[in-house]
């Protein structure tokens, strides 16, 4: 193996560094929070505030479940079941389901009896 300064000149241990790196990019995934604001939630899922205050008033979107209120000006999504909305749109009772799921979840988490 060459050296310049130190430094390997090896270019087939360099490739395969670099391929070695890109592999675990692709492997690793951004991690979602589970609450978020509006702010993040229109990032993540690509929605508008308009969008978020319509789900929310129309009651696809349902208190406690969807979001909870921190006061009358900010509001936090349950980030998985808002991703499961989207993913299950149109089928209403995957949803239900999974809501169902998530709010046993969160009574377990919080240490009441199910």
């Amino acid at each position: 193996m060459q050296q310049m300064n130190g430094i390997p000149r090896d270019r087939d241990l360099l490739s395969e560094i670099l391929d070695r790196v890109r592999g675990l990019e692709q492997k690793v995934q951004p991690i979602k929070p589970i609450w978020a604001n509006d702010e993040t939630v229109q990032k993540l899922f690509g929605l508008t505030a308009n969008q978020l205050k319509t789900l929310r008033l129309s009651g696809d979107f349902v208190e406690g479940i969807h979001y909870v209120r921190i006061n009358n000006k900010s509001v936090l999504y349950a980030v998985p079941v808002v991703e499961n909305f989207i993913v299950n749109r149109l089928d209403p009772k995957a949803h239900q389901g999974f809501c169902e799921l998530w709010l046993k979840k969160i009574a377990k988490k919080n240490g009441i009896p199910s």
